[in-house]
């Protein structure tokens, strides 16, 4: 509407000379999460950011561009027409992919599991990644994107093209279980499945309808700095505990060898 609707740009004409920057750390619970205004906080990066251009910023949201989507480093074709975008979104607790694609995205990465105890974020499946412009990768693990319990087969996870998607309809095995307890009682128990965040997200154009949410399974991998002078978002590997155990360090490291 006008400058004076911008928050960032009020903040930079009270104070001075203050960047029109923000970086968001996002954690699970475990940890303090951060948001800095004026920049970001390096010490919250295990990797340097890389920026990335914002999509049709006249909008007004910090979404990208998105040219690939690889599924065990297999390219899906829902992109491979080149209209695909992201909108990061700190608010948004799974990752949206468009209501069309829900059902490919939930068969491709779910687990059968019939332990419901197990923790299915340490399930062994498939990465998830989005490739962005310049370069930029944003890989996920099952650790990233999993929910953390099993849902029941044919639990119903959102619709697909009007349709329900039940999880467990394309598992390798979901056969009932048939157990006897001590007394001689006879339980049949439903297979379960490791399921990953998803949610569907059905937009009219022009925001859609190739359209993704980079939700918290995203931003609690990676710090994400957003500059609105410059229209573009900062991606790195964020010095989360998680983050830090999983490549085997004790203290923050900042160098491109780090692999995303």
């Amino acid at each position: 509407m006008a400058p004076e609707f911008n928050f960032l740009n009020r903040l930079a004409s009270f104070q001075g000379h203050v960047s029109q920057q923000f970086g968001i750390y996002l954690t699970d619970g475990e940890e303090e999460s951060e948001i800095a205004l004026g920049g970001y906080n390096t010490k919250k990066l295990l990797t340097p950011l890389k920026w990335v251009p914002i999509a049709k910023s006249e909008m007004g949201y910090w979404q990208v561009f998105v040219k690939e989507v690889r599924v065990d480093g297999k390219v899906l074709p829902a992109c491979m027409d080149g209209t695909c975008r992201a909108i990061v979104d700190s608010g948004t607790s799974h990752i949206g992919v468009p209501g069309p694609e829900l059902r490919t995205f939930v068969e491709l990465l779910s687990v059968d599991s019939h332990d419901p105890a197990k923790d299915c974020r340490r399930v062994e499946s498939v990465d998830l990644e989005f490739v962005l412009e310049d370069g930029m990768i944003v890989k996920l693990a099952p650790t990233d994107y999993m929910r953390p319990l099993s849902l029941r087969a044919g639990t119903n996870v959102g619709k697909s093209n009007g349709k329900p998607v039940l999880v467990g309809n394309s598992t390798a095995n979901t056969t009932s279980q048939v157990t006897t307890s001590a007394d001689g009682q006879v339980d049949v128990a439903k297979p379960r499945v490791c399921t990953p965040r998803l949610m569907p997200v059905n937009l009219a154009a022009p925001l859609g309808p190739k359209l993704f949410i980079l939700g918290e399974p995203v931003l609690q991998k990676y710090y994400t700095a957003y500059d609105a002078a410059q229209k573009e978002v900062g991606f790195g590997l964020a010095a989360s505990n998680d983050n830090k155990n999983a490549l085997g360090l004790s203290t923050i490291m900042h160098s491109d060898a780090i692999l995303l």
